[in-house]
């Protein structure tokens, strides 16, 4: 790697780290394959309320393992959680594929994947978001949505080719990679700062930037705004407003019901005939998501992030929309056969082009360095307490299924709506993000928050909040 270019070295380690959410979305989307190869063989038999326990109760225990996982992103680092975690991820699949037949055993299987699939998500996010400079962020923070449609895709092809025992046991075989990919990339730096460890962030920065960059300047501003990492995040509005804004627009992502077509796609193209095959009309959609996502990494450093996020969010609602009428009509025919593939690929576009990627860049670029891992944690518990809601609900809709269409809708309606509230981030350092949801919070209390305090500012320290600040910021460049 020492030949390497620094913009070559920064890139590749995002890209790397982003590329792991290709096997955690194969371990998202894996009921879709196994539930529709149980039901044709019908060798392994469950029950509606069982096979919904199945698909959810992976989204039932990442609420906890999403907090846990953002707490280890702190501890460790995103790159030692990453490698502690993914082993044994792989090793999940050969105990899965001796306990097909014992219920409550693939059940446990299917509780440790959803733990550690949930655990490694936050640091596939966070890492590329902290060693990517702000004008390669927007581009770079979309890879790691594009990773699990990726993920989602392969599940979808391996599902219309292999048996479905084949396909799980050769999945661990795709970690190896990964494992390998992140042992080799560096930690990340604002992590090592976050920690105390600047000659090591120094190094690092100096690593993945071209000659010409200020590392110290960037640097400067990868450090606290204060002393928030000390301060509790109850009593400072700063901190406690960005990490709502993030769980908010993860649990508006989900009402989209993006995770009940991931999962049940397969399952709604068996309910009607759309002249394809369901692996066919499965594998197209993913692919309109997957080439949405590549997409989205274009127009995402054109155009500002919420006039993108509004856009494709009312696309989303229209379209879903109609699918549902498309079910609640079905029995009259008054649409077309073709009316679930088209509604399908343009949801999945709309999507993958903007709510997806859009909505996770901005989840992790609105919260400040001090509380990212812990920010990331609660959405990240938020999404998936949301994902198991939906789908299970999905699993008890039977013919009521387009009530829970028209759902969607209107959760995407209130997701452009939502993205109104919030902040632009493109173009934007970190750092200034952080110091907008000061100015914020200083706007909703009337008051300062004096930064060497856990509590409000006296009135006589009210006057002296900039001037701390700016001391602050001179101690951590003599500190650098």
């Amino acid at each position: 790697m020492g030949k390497w270019s620094p913009e070559y070295k920064q890139l590749s380690s995002a890209v790397g780290v982003s590329m792991v959410g290709v096997v955690l979305g194969v371990v998202i989307a894996f009921p879709a394959l196994a539930l529709d190869a149980w039901r044709l063989e019908g060798d392994i038999t469950l029950s509606e309320v069982e096979a919904g326990w199945f698909v959810s109760v992976a989204q039932t225990v990442s609420v906890a393992g999403s907090i846990a996982g953002g707490y280890l992103n702190d501890v460790l680092g995103p790159r030692r959680l990453l490698l502690a975690v993914l082993p044994l991820l792989a090793s999940t699949w050969p105990v899965l594929l001796g306990c097909v037949h014992n219920l409550p055993l693939l059940l446990t299987v299917r509780v440790l994947q959803g733990l550690l699939c949930s655990a490694a998500t936050a640091s596939v996010y966070i890492y590329p978001c902290e060693v990517t400079e702000a004008r390669r962020r927007g581009a770079v923070g979309v890879l790691p949505d594009a990773a699990f449609s990726l993920g989602f895709m392969l599940t979808y092809f391996l599902a219309a080719i292999l048996h479905w025992s084949t396909v799980v046991a050769i999945l661990p075989l795709f970690f190896l990679p990964c494992v390998v990919t992140v042992f080799l990339v560096p930690e990340s730096p604002s992590w090592l700062l976050q920690r105390g460890r600047v000659e090591e962030a120094r190094a690092i920065l100096q690593q993945l930037r071209a000659p010409d960059v200020n590392v110290e300047k960037e640097l400067l501003g990868m450090g606290p705004l204060g002393e928030c990492g000390e301060a509790s995040v109850a009593r400072q509005p700063r901190l406690l407003l960005p990490i709502l804004a993030s769980i908010f627009l993860m649990v508006l992502k989900e009402a989209t019901g993006q995770i009940v077509v991931v999962l049940f796609v397969v399952h709604i193209f068996r309910k009607v005939d759309v002249g394809i095959l369901p692996h066919v009309s499965s594998m197209l959609v993913g692919s309109a998501r997957l080439a949405a996502n590549v997409a989205c990494s274009l127009l995402v450093g054109r155009l500002p992030r919420r006039t993108l996020l509004i856009s494709a969010s009312l696309t989303a609602s229209v379209t879903i929309a109609v699918l549902g009428d498309y079910f609640f009509r079905q029995d009259s025919q008054v649409w077309p056969d073709w009316v679930p593939l088209a509604c399908l690929s343009v949801f999945v576009v709309a999507y993958g082009a903007g709510i997806g990627p859009v909505t996770c860049l901005m989840a992790t670029e609105l919260l400040p360095g001090a509380v990212r891992g812990l920010g990331s944690g609660l959405a990240g518990s938020a999404l998936n307490a949301s994902q198991f809601t939906l789908t299970f609900a999905a699993t008890q809709a039977g013919s009521g299924f387009y009530i829970c269409l028209w759902s969607y809708a209107a959760g995407s309606a209130c997701l452009a709506a939502f993205a109104l509230l919030l902040p632009e981030t493109r173009n934007k350092s970190l750092r200034q993000i952080e110091e907008y949801w000061a100015e914020v919070s200083e706007n909703i209390t009337g008051k300062r928050w004096c930064p060497c305090a856990r509590r409000r500012a006296p009135d006589d320290c009210e006057a002296n909040a900039k001037s701390n600040t700016r001391n602050n910021d001179t101690e951590l460049v003599r500190t650098v």
